[in-house]
């Protein structure tokens, strides 16, 4: 990997569609009956969202209290609508905020401080172990994070060089955007850098720049996004065993040029949807979604009802669950390619982040409007 000599900023929260004041889409109603049942759960007290990190493996949510010294973390049991305390850590406070990525049987924290940088923590959940991680020094801030079924793969991110002692950025601040990376092995401790996918990119801040997204998939790291000036769409591959990428063809099928979107990736498709419009003609908000055949090599558009809003999306037990900017949410079953509204009863009252843990949804970072920041919303699809 190159290295960098860009000062880091604290990393900013990307606000779902509802943080614009852009009005609502026409939410027609559903024609079928909604499922699922919505419940609200608050936070341990002293753990505060979206200040601290949280992360699921996909069948657990946990949140990692930085505000405290010897501050656990915690466990949702979404079954009981309970919070389980796990094993104190051995970091104290990180006022600067921090990032989780949770996958069986570890956890691993970056947490970040403007007088010590970034520092990483991995969580043996089997040994109930912490331990520093001593990290490259030249890896990114706000890289994407995923587990490859034995390693950490860390990729992209970007650098802002701002003289703002507050680390403000302004519209002519220029930042760089990196498109190489690290693996991490958490049984040997070694790192082994990822190439570049693509040189990096430079740009001004008020500009936007590159909008890139990646999901880890049954073939290696998929990445779709776009050129630095958001005019022609982008994507490759990386496969970790030959430890190399290939670009993907940007073909008529090729999904729209969108900036801010987001990737999922189950069994052998990866889904692409949300975000907005960029381009000739950018910010206007897409409901549209397509999927990417990584046997056939090809997108396809999946049809999206009228009622649907597929704007945050999250893994479910084999099924895509999204809350938008429509009451409720809704459930897309891959197999049938069929769609279901979600229940409205109890929903969050505005867009979040949603999760998957086991048969239930989480929603959190639900900071707009009148919403307690400090809750998470569970919706229980055992049935469905």
């Amino acid at each position: 990997m190159i290295g960098r000599t860009l000062v880091r900023v604290t990393p900013l929260v990307l606000l779902g569609c509802g943080a614009t004041g852009s009005p609502p889409p026409e939410c027609n109603a559903a024609p079928a009956a909604a499922v699922g049942t919505w419940s609200q759960v608050d936070l341990p007290e002293g753990v505060n969202i979206p200040s601290d990190p949280v992360a699921t493996d996909g069948q657990e949510l946990s949140v990692f209290g930085l505000r405290c010294t010897d501050c656990p973390y915690f466990s949702l049991d979404a079954a009981a609508s309970t919070w389980v305390s796990m094993d104190l850590a051995p970091f104290g406070d990180y006022s600067d905020g921090g990032s989780a990525t949770s996958a069986e049987p570890y956890h691993y924290l970056r947490l970040y401080s403007q007088d010590e940088g970034a520092l990483g923590f991995l969580y043996d959940r089997v040994a109930l172990e912490w331990q520093q991680v001593v990290e490259p020094a030249d890896l990114s801030v706000g890289e994407a994070v995923h587990w490859t079924g034995n390693e950490f793969l860390f990729w992209g991110g970007a650098r802002y060089q701002t003289n703002n002692p507050n680390g403000v950025l302004q519209p002519d601040t220029p930042g760089e955007r990196f498109y190489d990376g690290a693996l991490f092995d958490p049984l040997t401790g070694a790192w082994r850098a990822v190439p570049q996918a693509r040189p990096p990119d430079s740009y001004l801040w008020g500009e936007g720049g590159p909008s890139v997204a990646s999901v880890w998939t049954s073939v290696g790291l998929f990445v779709w996004g776009t050129t630095v000036d958001r005019t022609a769409a982008w994507g490759a591959i990386f496969d970790v065993e030959a430890m190399a990428w290939e670009d993907l063809e940007v073909g008529a099928d090729a999904p729209a040029i969108l900036e801010s979107h987001q990737l999922r990736s189950m069994a052998d498709a990866v889904y692409l949807y949300g975000g907005r419009s960029a381009g000739t003609e950018p910010g206007t908000f897409s409901r549209r979604m397509w999927r990417y055949s990584l046997a056939g090599s090809a997108w396809t558009e999946v049809p999206v009802p009228e009622w649907a809003d597929p704007m945050n999306g999250t893994v479910v037990e084999d099924k895509l669950a999204f809350v938008g900017r429509c009451a409720g949410g809704d459930l897309f079953d891959p197999a049938t390619d069929t769609w279901t509204p979600l229940a409205v009863d109890g929903a969050p009252p505005s867009t979040g982040v949603p999760r998957g843990a086991g048969s239930f949804l989480t929603v959190t970072d639900t900071y707009y409007g009148d919403t307690d920041t400090n809750a998470v919303w569970v919706l229980d699809l055992q049935d469905q």
